[in-house]
């Protein structure tokens, strides 16, 4: 999954210092309730990807606290040191930051930090994240053009994603398509696919919050695959989008298609 080539630090502080601001500034703009959703769906989905539950070492009960204490930057200053150390970005994922969010969870739910804290190490989660995406190479189905298209839950616009999808496999691409499909049945839809070009359609600024959980839980489970939205969402809601850090957006079929076009070279490009 990762590139042995890269040998130069994780961190880039402009990309986490956005990442965080973005996701915070995003979750100012959803009710109180979503946001909880959004931070169960982090903390449980990085939890999940761990093989076994593990002991707790000192070097993970302090990246936890790192990730809700009062230096922004130390939570991925301890990343980068266990990457300098030789941890490769699965490493990282899976031995550091999965049991990281998981005791942060427990924490959350004994009542032992503050919902603010939590959502604070959430957006510093998200931030370590978005630098470990330059060292991802993508997996799965590539050996020829193929998406999955899916409509966001609750979502009675379906019209849409049909006739791209048509118009699409008239191109040449193997599409697979799943609409009315409520969040956790799509997501593990999506991810046992093999797919890793994903197209989501949206009808209005009323998907806003099913579509950010749609796109974190999406993030966790397949950090190198690549999503574009389409659908009025992509106008009515423009501002929404760019925090949400999309690879890619189109309001119309020609331009969606091209899309597809562009998103399917950066895969074969970067799987290489």
């Amino acid at each position: 999954m990762t590139s042995p080539e890269d040998t130069s630090g994780l961190f880039v502080e402009d990309l986490y210092v956005r990442s965080y601001d973005d996701l915070n500034q995003l979750q100012k703009q959803l009710p109180q309730d979503v946001v909880a959703s959004l931070a169960r769906e982090v903390l449980e989905g990085l939890a999940r990807k761990m093989a076994q539950p593990q002991a707790h070492s000192d070097a993970i009960m302090d990246l936890a606290k790192a990730l809700i204490g009062p230096e922004p930057k130390a939570a991925a200053t301890l990343i980068e040191k266990h990457y300098q150390n030789g941890a490769d970005v699965n490493a990282l994922y899976l031995d550091y930051l999965a049991p990281a969010a998981l005791q942060l969870g427990k924490w959350w739910e004994s009542d032992e930090v503050p919902f603010s804290s939590v959502t604070t190490g959430i957006g510093r989660i998200y931030a370590i994240m978005r630098l470990f995406r330059p060292r991802i190479r993508p997996s799965g189905k590539l050996d020829k053009k193929s998406a999955f298209f899916a409509s966001v839950p609750d979502d009675d616009h379906t019209l849409g994603v049909n006739i791209a999808a048509e118009l699409a496999r008239k191109a040449g691409w193997h599409i697979e398509v799943e609409m009315d499909s409520e969040h956790d049945r799509l997501v593990e839809r999506i991810v046992t696919s093999g797919h890793r070009l994903i197209g989501l359609s949206a009808a209005g600024k009323h998907s806003v919050p099913d579509l950010t959980r749609l796109v974190l839980a999406l993030r966790i489970n397949l950090p190198d695959a690549l999503i574009m939205i389409s659908g009025n969402v992509v106008e009515a809601a423009a501002d929404s989008l760019k925090l949400m850090h999309l690879d890619g957006a189109a309001s119309d079929y020609e331009t969606a298609m091209q899309e597809l076009d562009r998103l399917w070279a950066t895969l074969q490009r970067t799987s290489m």
